[in-house]
């Protein structure tokens, strides 16, 4: 992997010949189809294309007329740096000289400038599109390049300017044109793309296959996740979908795009029937963040019997009126067992939480201050001697409240709690069911919602179908795991 000043990443050679083998570059086609690299850099894709087009008009018995016209003709890209349009201009006479062709004049092929600007005087032209674009997120731009973003459909917001890209590499296809990009491949699961995955499949029919590299780093020492992402304007109804973890193209899945029902969804591309599945998670269980107290330090802590800290507090119920909570004497009544959702593993140790609220009639609201001192006086001594790190929050509640109280309203029922974070591999995830009297933090927990068994949601949670669910819409992460949020856990069917 190569990178230069610009941050401008250049793809390796055989991936590069995998995708021009994968888009059909080779024998007769190579002497008529009509290509564009956009963002060509210093020709990672117009060198071998090139190399390819020589060869192969060698072998024809080309005249070296005949061949400087098919290059003229179907040779094309776009590059704003100059000091790599230079260097690419170099490197393709320099291979022209090493088949004793002559230097040519390329400035009409290959354009200087700004692809998202320059393409749009090029629509319909191309038989082929291909190419790694940009990866930058679009308010990481200046703002001419984000104005010039914002003309496009898929380039408002907080989008990834490789996908504004693609818009442009689609709009310069002509009516049986291919698209070939090796790309971030967090636009199949991002919430933010789910326009752009509507269109590939909804409303144009374009993707044809998809190289999914999964949680595998293509490019050394630069931590993002890739695809080689192909569409085509050619008639079709169905796409392949390659798991490419290990090797190239990879175990392929072939898919209906009728099988898809959901493309607004993070798209899950793998071999599980769920066509006859006729309930959600969503359907029978709530599935919600933990709170967050936006001051763990204060409010959650180990729970002692004595201020030496030598015997643990295991039991509420058995507890004396007060206890030692980091250091400091506190009323037992004010604690809930907490457990962090994130890390997780079925222990319950001594680790609460001071519960400054209460509940009442299918309510929970905040204890008033008032009554916190009359109630419970040594935690109101605790938590008025930390105030000065509580006022720093950004709290629209009392001083005292949490940060963030979503799922306080079902938090005192019985609960499942799941990572969100966990390997990408064989390993089945572990679900475990706490009490109502446990408070769950950092991380995600389910409820059920008509009295359907948490026992029924926890089975469905551990077996093999919902990790390779997982697998495959999770979002990939370093060292080969993966992340899930509440919203893949309510889509799946079951």
């Amino acid at each position: 992997m190569r990178k230069n000043a610009n941050n401008q990443i250049f793809t390796p050679p055989h991936i590069v010949n995998f995708m021009l083998d994968n888009v059909g570059l080779m024998d007769e086609k190579l002497l008529v189809i009509k290509f564009m690299e956009p963002s060509f850099g210093d020709g990672a894709f117009l060198i071998p294309m090139v190399t390819r087009i020589l060869d192969y008009a060698r072998f024809m018995n080309l005249s070296d007329e005949e061949i400087v016209q098919v290059l003229l003709t179907n040779v094309h890209g776009i590059e704003k740096d100059a000091n790599l349009y230079e260097k690419a201009v170099y490197n393709l006479n320099y291979l022209l000289n090493t088949y004793n062709i002559a230097s040519i004049d390329w400035s009409k092929n290959l354009i200087q400038g700004n692809t998202l600007v320059k393409s749009r005087k090029l629509k319909n032209k191309f038989d082929l599109v291909i190419g790694n674009p940009p990866y930058t997120r679009v308010h990481a731009l200046d703002k001419r390049t984000k104005n010039v973003c914002s003309t496009y459909a898929f380039g408002k917001g907080m989008k990834d300017l490789y996908v504004v890209f693609y818009e442009a590499g689609i709009n310069m296809l002509n009516d049986n044109g291919t698209l070939c990009y090796i790309t971030p491949n967090s636009f199949m699961y991002n919430s933010s793309q789910k326009e752009f995955r509507q269109h590939l499949i909804v409303f144009s029919n374009l993707l044809f296959s998809i190289c999914d590299f999964k949680s595998k780093k293509v490019f050394d020492n630069v931590g993002t996740y890739t695809c080689i992402c192909t569409l085509t304007k050619q008639e079709h109804n169905d796409l392949l979908y390659f798991d490419s973890t290990d090797t190239l193209p990879g175990s392929v899945t072939l898919l209906q795009f009728d099988d898809i029902k959901e493309p607004a969804e993070a798209w899950c591309f793998n071999d599980i029937d769920r066509s006859l599945t006729n309930a959600k998670i969503s359907d029978d269980f709530n599935v919600q963040y933990g709170i967050a107290t936006n001051a763990d330090k204060v409010f959650i802590g180990k729970a002692y019997l004595d201020r030496e800290e030598t015997k643990p507090v295991l039991d509420l119920l058995s507890a004396p009126n007060l206890v030692y909570f980091n250091k400091m004497p506190i009323e037992s009544a004010i604690l809930k067992h907490a457990v962090k959702a994130s890390t997780y593993n079925g222990f319950t140790d001594n680790t609460y939480i001071i519960f400054p609220y209460q509940y009442k009639e299918n309510t929970c609201t905040l204890i008033t201050e008032k009554e916190l001192m009359l109630q419970y006086p040594a935690a109101f001594r605790y938590l008025y001697k930390n105030r000065k790190v509580l006022h720093k929050r950004d709290t629209k509640e009392k001083w005292y409240a949490f940060g963030r109280t979503q799922g306080l309203l079902n938090m005192n029922k019985e609960k499942l709690v799941i990572k969100h974070v966990m390997p990408n591999n064989n390993e089945l995830i572990k679900a475990f069911i706490v009490s109502q009297d446990t408070v769950v933090y950092s991380g995600i927990f389910i409820t059920t919602t008509n009295n359907k068994p948490l026992a029924v949601c926890q089975e469905i949670l551990q077996s093999i179908n919902f990790k390779k669910y997982c697998s495959m819409v999770g979002k990939p992460m370093s060292n080969n795991y993966l992340s899930i949020n509440s919203k893949i856990i309510k889509s799946y069917s079951y």
